[in-house]
């Protein structure tokens, strides 16, 4: 590359000036150090954007699945044993065994008897707060107590 040295000792441009010709290497390091700065500052701006849709539209998509759900679930807490769907839909439609779902559970707290003898007191208070537990979620999901009978209950 070759380099020119103006000297003047006139005009604004008093002194001496290094000047390289137009497409010198000196010009293309300071064209790429300029787009180095830019890109520099634009990335992060750039990069916090994309995670902002990206967390945006992942919200949306999960609230949807969410709401799907949700609407499914209650069909199905509506649907308890011996509530058809017809009954549901004011009378129109037929009943068929789809209409209802029933699920049977059985519990029973393992070990038991030897917590008993372990201890009485503890063991008492535990099942209170299993038979509490249950019981409210029972009523939380539409559920019914078929028997309970010490540590174990039937549920529908």
């Amino acid at each position: 590359s070759s380099l020119s040295l103006v000297v003047s000792d006139v005009g604004p441009t008093v002194g001496a000036q290094c000047l390289t010709p137009p497409g010198s290497s000196s010009d293309r390091r300071y064209t790429g150090l300029v787009v180095g700065i830019v890109l520099a500052c634009l990335l992060p701006w750039l990069l916090g954007g994309l995670a902002l849709y990206i967390c945006v539209t992942r919200k949306a998509s999960l609230y949807r699945l969410v709401q799907r759900k949700e609407a499914e679930m209650a069909r199905k807490r509506s649907k308890v044993p011996g509530t058809p769907g017809v009954a549901l839909q004011n009378g129109r439609g037929l009943l068929s065994m789809s209409d209802v779902m029933v699920t049977w559970v059985v519990t029973d707290v393992a070990a038991s008897t030897q917590l008993w003898e372990w201890k009485p007191d503890v063991m008492d208070r535990a099942i209170d707060r299993h038979n509490t537990v249950l019981r409210r979620l029972i009523d939380e999901f539409g559920g019914h107590e078929i028997r309970n009978e010490g540590d174990s209950f039937t549920l529908s």
